[in-house]
């Protein structure tokens, strides 16, 4: 029999996988529906988002500044209630590549709430701004 701590680890390793992939049927399930993300304050998306619609919402924002299928998960450390990741992503428009200590909560085998914190948050700001800028330069072409 698994124990929580890996059944854990486990859950985040295929979380990731799924998000270097864009795989969003696999994601969700991995969510309580009631899943709380809270975004660091002083970001123009900082703040506490309630449910898997909020959550999802602020997440796929958050997808069109990152190059998810760069992502690299460095390392896991997990317990029976809780996870923390540290991860890297790219940034699209060539701006670089960011790390990010997540922090999660687990119960019932699912993620019920999650803690990024961004290593370098202006640059992630920077690159969600300039791809909502090129996408809205493209739709007036």
């Amino acid at each position: 029999m698994q124990s929580p701590s890996s059944r854990n680890h486990d859950l985040l390793v295929r979380l990731y996988d799924a998000a270097r992939h864009s795989d969003w049927a696999t994601i969700l399930p991995m969510w309580d529906d009631n899943v709380v993300l809270h975004e660091m304050p002083g970001l123009p998306y900082g703040g506490t988002f309630e449910g898997i619609a909020s959550a999802g919402e602020v997440m796929a924002n958050l997808g069109a500044g990152l190059d998810m299928s760069t992502l690299v998960v460095e390392y896991i450390l997990a317990d029976e209630e809780r996870a923390v990741a540290m991860i890297r992503v790219g940034l699209h428009g060539g701006l670089g590549e960011i790390r990010v200590s997540e922090h999660w909560k687990f119960r019932n085998g699912k993620a019920v709430e999650v803690r990024p914190f961004y290593w370098d948050p202006e640059a992630v700001t920077e690159a969600v701004a300039s791809t909502k800028l090129r996408e809205t330069t493209e739709r007036g072409r």
